[in-house]
């Protein structure tokens, strides 16, 4: 399978009602890495964006409707079928991160504005637990034991 270099198979995109809120979101919760991000040509939303949580790779862009509307400058297909769309609601997505440590990742995750949805407790496999971000993602973080 071709994967071009530093990629994995299998690469997440969310839709977001504010990047620039999920790159700070992430940042303070997992020491994310902002790569690539494309905006607008008016520079108010991001239609591409790229983060690196540890070794994985993650894309979003901002998916509400006033976002696929591309500020007149709808040039690819991809963002004129999304406004055709009329996307109302960005898409609701699971995460599972592997972490050192589960418990101060919920706690940086609440810092940061996530809400704890489960509590971090220790199972057979490790520690484990779980927050939703400010855009109603859910995150599940896991410390495997050693």
């Amino acid at each position: 399978m071709g994967v071009p270099a530093g990629q994995q198979n299998v690469v997440p995109y969310i839709m977001v009602t504010d990047g620039q809120v999920l790159i700070q979101f992430l940042e303070s919760t997992f020491g994310a890495q902002a790569g690539l991000i494309v905006k607008s040509t008016n520079g108010k939303k991001i239609t591409h964006g790229e983060l690196k949580i540890g070794e994985s790779l993650l894309y979003f862009a901002d998916g509400t409707e006033e976002a696929v509307n591309c500020d007149e400058d709808c040039s690819t297909g991809e963002q004129k079928y999304d406004a055709e769309l009329k996307a109302k609601e960005p898409s609701n997505i699971h995460m599972y991160v592997y972490v050192d440590d589960a418990a101060e990742a919920v706690r940086r995750a609440e810092l940061a504005g996530g809400t704890s949805v489960t509590p971090v407790m220790e199972d057979e496999n490790g520690i484990m637990g779980g927050f939703v971000d400010p855009f109603n993602n859910l995150w599940w973080v896991k410390s495997p034991k050693q």
